[in-house]
């Protein structure tokens, strides 16, 4: 009986324990479609180098991803359905509505726009393919990497990647 009655206690005992260790664990969001595979030729090709990591994660660099500076070696990249390269969206961009010329960039995981002749403005993600700045009333929202609608003041104005004047 005592030795049933030390078991019940050490079992107790490891339970508390397990508790414990359980709410000093983080716990991490895996989405299983959110993934992105970097190759360094433009072929996809499985026995060359490539990486691919699991999401959602943010990077400003990809200096030292396993152990290899991507940050000029990457060739052809293949996204889950989740992912979204915020580098895919960098560029020059104008309307044919309005003569307004835009360059987005990518500065430490920010998305900035800034209309030719004025400042950067970081803007903030409200979803892989919406961002705002709340100080000029700035809305925008990607159709894909080379468009986007802009929303401001009112107004709501189409932008094409490299598009004529």
């Amino acid at each position: 009986m005592l030795l049933f009655k030390s078991f019940i206690i050490v079992g107790l005992l490891a339970l508390g324990a397990l508790s414990v260790e359980a709410a000093d664990m983080e716990v991490q969001v895996v989405d299983k479609n959110c993934w992105i595979e970097v190759f360094d030729d433009t072929k996809y090709d499985a026995d060359d180098p490539h990486v691919k990591v699991q999401g959602p994660k943010e990077y400003a660099s990809l200096k030292n991803l396993n152990g290899k500076n991507w940050n000029d070696d990457i060739q052809s990249v293949i996204v889950g359905s989740d992912a979204t390269v915020l580098a895919s969206y960098a560029g020059t961009y104008r309307s044919e509505q309005i003569p307004i010329e835009v360059k987005m960039s990518v500065k430490e995981g920010v998305l900035s726009l800034q209309p030719v002749g004025q400042g950067e403005l970081a803007m903030k993600a409200l979803s892989p393919t919406h961002f705002v700045h709340a100080p000029s009333q700035l809305d925008v929202e990607f159709e894909g990497a080379d468009s986007f609608t802009l929303k401001t003041g009112g107004g709501t104005f189409k932008f094409k990647k490299g598009a004529a004047k």
